[in-house]
Order: C-alpha cells, then sequence, then structure tokens
C-alpha cells in the first residue's frame, strides 16, 4: 500500500510538471522582430581581406538568425542576398532589381541607390503582400529620397496571431534635423491615416486578409537618423506621442574609433501594440562580438560589419 501510494505522489507530481511546462511555453509565444543597417551590403572592402563572404557570414548567424523578422537597410544592387539567407527562410525581394533601388531624387534624377530587404521565417510569420513605395510625383511619399517598403504579415508567433504592417525606413542625412524629421512624419502620416484606415486590399490587390478589415498595428524599424530624444521633441507639436511609441533607447551607431556615438536606430510602434495590456514588449540592441568571426570589440564590428548596431525587438504574450 506504501509502495501504491509514493507511486501515485510521483505520477501526480510528474503530471504536475508536464502541465506546468506546457503551460509557461504556451504563455510565451512570441514574434521577433530585427533591424540592422548593413553599410553597403554587397560593397567590398579594400581594408579586410576576404570582406564580403565574411560579413555575410556574421550578418547571416548573428543578425538574420536571431529573428523571426529581419529588416535590413543599405542593401546595394551587387549584394547577394542567398548568403545571409538562413535554411528554409524567404528574403522579399528574393535578389535585388533595378526597380528595389532607392535614393533616386525627384529633381535630379539618379544619384546614389540601395534597397531594403526582409527576411522572414515561414515558420513564425505568413507574408500576406509586400509593397515597395516610389517617390513618383503625386505619391505620398514624393518628397523622401528612399521611400519606404511594407510587408503585411501574420505573426504565427503570438496566440493572437494578429496581422501587423512592418515598414522598413532609411531616413535621408541631410544638411539638417528637419529634413529628417520631416521624412519620419510624412511615414507616420501615411501609417496613421492610410495604412491603419484603408483595407489592405484597397492599397495592393494581393494584400486582401481574411474580413479584409484595416490593419492598426504598424510597426517602422530602420535607421531613422534621429535619437528616440530627438522624436520626441519634434512630435510635441502633433502629438504624435500619444499614438506611437519610439523603442530602443541606446546608443547604435559605432565611429571608425569603436566607440558607440548616436542613438540613430528604433522601432516605432503603434500604441495598439505598444500600450496592449496583453503583450510584452521587449527591445533591446544586438551584441556584436563574435569569436568565430574575428570580432572581439566594437572596433573590429565597425571595420569588418557596419557602423551600425542591430536592434531587435520581441513581442510575446
Amino acid at each position: 500500500m506504501k509502495d501504491f501510494m509514493s507511486l501515485l505522489v510521483k505520477s501526480h507530481f510528474l503530471f504536475f510538471l508536464f502541465v506546468f511546462f506546457s503551460f509557461i511555453k504556451l504563455s510565451y509565444a512570441d514574434l521577433t522582430v530585427v533591424s540592422l543597417n548593413t553599410l553597403h551590403l554587397g560593397q567590398d572592402s579594400s581594408k579586410v581581406p576576404n570582406y564580403i563572404p565574411s560579413k555575410y557570414a556574421y550578418i547571416k548567424q548573428n543578425v538574420v538568425d536571431k529573428g523571426d523578422v529581419t529588416l535590413l537597410q543599405e542593401v546595394m544592387a551587387k549584394a547577394d542576398l542567398s548568403q545571409i539567407i538562413p535554411t528554409n527562410f524567404t528574403s522579399f525581394p528574393n535578389v535585388i532589381s533595378n526597380t528595389d533601388l532607392k535614393g533616386r531624387s525627384p529633381t535630379r534624377g539618379r544619384g546614389y541607390v540601395e534597397a531594403y530587404a526582409t527576411i522572414v521565417d515561414p515558420v513564425e510569420v505568413e507574408v500576406v503582400c509586400r509593397i515597395s513605395y516610389t517617390n513618383s510625383p503625386g505619391t505620398p511619399f514624393a518628397g523622401l529620397i528612399r521611400p519606404p517598403d511594407a510587408l503585411l504579415i501574420k505573426a504565427k508567433g503570438l496566440k493572437s496571431r494578429p496581422y501587423i504592417w512592418l515598414i522598413n525606413l532609411h531616413a535621408i542625412w541631410g544638411r539638417t534635423v528637419g529634413g529628417r524629421v520631416n521624412e519620419l512624419n510624412t511615414v507616420i502620416d501615411f501609417s496613421t491615416t492610410v495604412l491603419a484606415q484603408e483595407k489592405p486590399s484597397n492599397l495592393q490587390s494581393d494584400c486582401g486578409i481574411s474580413g479584409n478589415n484595416p490593419v492598426k498595428n504598424i510597426i517602422v524599424a530602420g535607421d531613422f537618423n534621429l535619437t528616440q530624444k530627438q522624436i520626441y521633441f519634434h512630435w510635441k507639436k502633433n502629438n504624435y506621442d500619444q499614438d506611437w511609441t519610439v523603442e530602443v533607447n541606446a546608443e547604435t551607431t559605432i565611429n571608425t574609433s569603436g566607440n558607440y556615438s548616436s542613438n540613430y536606430d528604433h522601432f516605432i510602434i503603434s500604441n495598439s501594440l505598444a500600450k496592449n495590456r496583453s503583450l510584452i514588449l521587449d527591445a533591446s540592441r544586438l551584441p556584436t562580438k563574435s569569436t568565430q568571426h574575428n570580432i572581439h570589440s566594437e572596433k573590429d564590428y565597425r571595420l569588418r560589419v557596419s557602423d551600425h548596431v542591430g536592434v531587435k525587438l520581441t513581442i510575446s504574450d
């Protein structure tokens, strides 16, 4: 009888552990979004032997593989995206074409150009559609040098499986802060008054979703060339801070001496996500060092990878 009772207690305890850990697993479903300005991905450097393949290898393992979705800026026409895409992941676009290149000035014609790329793990994320905006006269982004890319996704990793617009943006540097603020505000205005209000299929025919209701969950990610403090300061005039939250308040650029210098890379999140009490958001800067890739310091990282450090946003429910 004693042995039977002991066995019964043990079986109940094991059942409790099974239920407990199953609950923990179910309670912490998440979506991880990563963003990086790659510093001319695909362009060689005479300062570092084997620069391009070693940079590809680092970004694949230490950046792209860390996210369910990775948004990249400064992707050059020669970039071979296949070198940074983990097995079974998908890239939008898959190959950089002329129509993907951004940077043409409406008034000065063709100049410096780069592309955006977004790499997705299809196990965690369903991509509904991609919209690559232009700055053609008469369009909402006619005044932007590098108009954004937008992906409408369904986050399989979240229990609520919400649809989310992901906006990839590299703001102009320009001569003044005002130009950068104007570009950001144009994107935020468009996101607020168009993306969050229009039925997705009205924006592009292949963007239809079940119910075809407007998607108010929006994340704008990238290199804004503005600090978090600057963004909030300029937003006081139009109350954007009431509807949007800026995450990653840490220095994300590295100068040639290997020192952190500016806080320019962020996630700008609609408060439908950021202030949702059923969600937990965690934003941080990615680590830089990798012994495997001969990067032992920020100076090594600046020389071999980029002048920007990747940022990561995890949303859990």
